[in-house]
């Protein structure tokens, strides 16, 4: 079936992948890893990208431990081939219809991306022991206002979903998810994403952070739900 991600839509919009966000993501994974005390010897990345997500970790983590990537874009693994090697792989298709089970699999900024979200946390709970996702928060109160914010999502990324932390989190407790633990992570923030309308929001979203975290992504958004599930 044809879509935006084989079809090379989502290139032609994003053409290098977001490779650029890479080192902030891989910085996010680390600290998960080592603050849980995981000891992994296998690691999947469900809609992989460009893959450099899979190459920094590989430079970071234990030698013994093996990589492998999945997406359903050809023009995205056709970027992954270049990082491949001994320890790393990766695969033209759909994890959920494969034979194959790892210690931890990475669902970053993915879910909002999947039609059928919550079939595809189930299916993808008994790919791996450990989960690792990131959920963007962008239901917020000053994008609702600025409704073209995402509109442009649904445009460019192909967002299909926006979500606040307390929907994000239901949608993992209805999919039979336990969780280890969660935390607000400030991509769009510490990326300096968006306009310069976004950036001039910056200041305040820290403050109010500062006092309450929840109202903060409410109100302002720029955040993502960082989980670590079982």
């Amino acid at each position: 079936m044809k879509n935006i991600y084989n079809d090379g839509t989502y290139q032609k919009n994003n053409p290098n992948w977001h490779q650029e966000e890479s080192p902030w993501k891989v910085n996010q994974i680390i600290g998960v890893i080592e603050r849980n005390g995981l000891k992994l010897s296998s690691v999947c990345d469900v809609g992989c990208g460009a893959g450099e997500v899979l190459r920094l970790l590989s430079e970071r983590l234990p030698d013994n431990i093996t990589y492998a990537g999945y997406d359903i874009s050809p023009q995205a693994i056709a970027i992954c081939s270049k990082r491949a090697a001994g320890n790393i792989s990766f695969h033209l298709g759909d994890l959920l219809e494969e034979d194959k089970t790892f210690d931890m699999v990475l669902g970053l900024d993915i879910v909002e991306h999947v039609e059928d979200y919550l079939g595809f946390l189930r299916k993808l709970k008994g790919k791996a022991r450990y989960k690792l996702l990131h959920i963007p928060l962008d239901l917020a109160v000053q994008r609702l206002l600025r409704i073209s914010t995402l509109l442009s999502d649904i445009e460019h990324v192909g967002h299909l979903h926006f979500f606040t932390m307390e929907t994000a989190l239901a949608a993992l407790k209805r999919a039979d998810y336990r969780i280890i633990e969660s935390t607000y992570v400030a991509k769009r923030i510490d990326l300096r994403m968006g306009g310069k309308k976004a950036r001039l929001l910056t200041v305040p979203r820290k403050l109010l952070f500062s006092i309450n975290s929840d109202l903060a992504s409410r109100i302002f958004g720029g955040w993502s739900l960082s989980v670590l599930a079982e």
